[in-house]
């Protein structure tokens, strides 16, 4: 994800001869494609110095222009520069990227407690309106349409229960041979 950032450090490092940080030495022994990056860049430091090593063996001393090897060392200079200018920029940017990140992190914080709060005082608002509206059903002797309507059917099954039990009871004493007097019959039957 940050490699780039990574071999703008190597490139750097070894354009100017400094040593790899641990952290840079570990992304690279981790990272294929850095390690890649840094084995070529250092093969083709020494190649170039080997290809500088036969070439002057080869060139006069009275050929080399020394405008020419200062325009090149300002360009050098100029390229490091730049490097430096990038790194900055680069640093600028994940900061930035972290400072937003972290605002819509709070940002969808609020929205979530915002939320949350609306769906409580709704929620108190349900309730509210249930409790008005079952002390308006209710009577001023705590009896209702609807619980008489609800209680009704209980109430028939309940007078059914009764009739029932008052048949089985002068059928058992019809069946049964006993001699009771006709007011102990009525006072059991009744």
């Amino acid at each position: 994800m940050f490699c780039w950032f990574f071999k703008l450090l190597i490139s750097h490092n070894l354009d100017n001869k400094i040593e790899n940080s641990s952290f840079v030495e570990k992304h690279i022994a981790a990272c294929k494609s850095c390690s890649q990056f840094y084995n070529y860049a250092k093969n083709l430091e020494d190649k170039l110095i080997q290809d500088a090593k036969s070439l002057q063996t080869k060139a006069a001393p009275t050929t080399v222009d020394i405008t020419k090897f200062k325009q090149v060392a300002e360009a050098v200079r100029h390229t490091t520069k730049i490097k430096s200018a990038l790194l900055a920029a680069a640093a600028c940017i994940t900061i930035v990227v972290i400072f937003s990140t972290v605002l819509n992190i709070q940002k969808a914080n609020e929205t979530k407690k915002l939320k949350q709060a609306k769906s409580q005082e709704t929620l108190k608002y349900a309730l509210s309106t249930h409790n008005l509206i079952t002390d308006n059903i209710q009577t001023q002797d705590s009896t209702s349409k609807l619980v008489q309507v609800m209680a009704k059917p209980y109430k028939n099954e309940i007078d059914t229960i009764k009739n029932e039990t008052k048949t089985a009871l002068i059928f058992l004493v019809s069946c049964l041979e006993v001699h009771i007097d006709n007011n102990q019959k009525n006072i059991i039957i009744n």
